[in-house]
C-alpha cells in the first residue's frame, strides 16, 4: 500500500467529472459546476484518484468557499486544512478581500471556526454572493453561513 500523502494541485477541465461523483457521493451540490470553474479549485490525488476538493467561486473581491470535502478514507488526516488554505492563499493572490461559506453541518461549522471563520447573518452576505446558486437554491436557507476577512495571512 502507498502511504504518501495525497497530493494537492490546481483543479483542471477534465476533473469536472470525478470531481462531480465525490461530491454526490458525499451529498454536496455539483450541479452548477462547469469544467472552467476547476481553475479556481484546489484538488487532492492519491494514487491517481481525486480524494479531496475545496474551491472558491469568486463574486467581485469576495469569493464562496465551496465544495470542502474529503473522501472517507482521507478525513482526519488534516488534508481540508490544507486545501482551505491552499484557496484562501490563492485568493489573497487574486485580491480576494474575504470568503465567505455555507456549513452544511455542525461539524463544517465546528471545522472553520477553527479556521478563523465566524458566523454571519446571511442578510449580511455581499449581494452578488446572494446571487449564486448555493444562496438562491441549492444549500438550504436554514445552514448557517461563516466567512474570513482575508486582508492580514494567518
Amino acid at each position: 500500500m502507498n502511504t504518501r500523502p495525497p497530493e494537492l494541485r490546481r483543479g483542471r477541465p477534465d476533473d469536472l467529472p470525478a470531481l462531480s461523483r465525490l461530491l454526490e457521493d458525499i451529498g454536496l451540490p455539483s450541479s452548477d459546476l462547469t469544467a472552467t470553474d476547476l481553475a479556481h479549485f484546489q484538488l487532492a490525488e492519491a494514487n491517481g484518484k481525486l480524494v479531496a476538493s475545496a474551491g472558491v467561486e469568486v463574486a467581485g473581491t469576495v469569493g464562496l468557499l465551496r465544495s470542502v470535502v474529503v473522501a472517507p478514507g482521507f478525513r482526519g488526516s488534516g488534508l481540508a486544512r490544507r486545501l482551505v488554505s491552499a484557496c484562501e492563499s490563492a485568493s489573497r493572490k487574486k485580491g480576494i478581500s474575504a470568503l465567505y461559506l455555507i456549513a452544511n453541518d455542525a461539524a463544517a461549522s465546528t471545522f472553520f471556526a477553527h479556521m478563523g471563520y465566524a458566523l454571519i447573518d446571511r442578510q449580511d452576505i455581499p449581494p452578488d454572493l446572494l446571487r449564486l446558486p448555493e444562496f438562491t437554491h441549492l444549500c438550504p436557507q436554514t445552514h448557517l453561513c461563516l466567512w474570513k476577512s482575508l486582508s492580514s495571512p494567518t
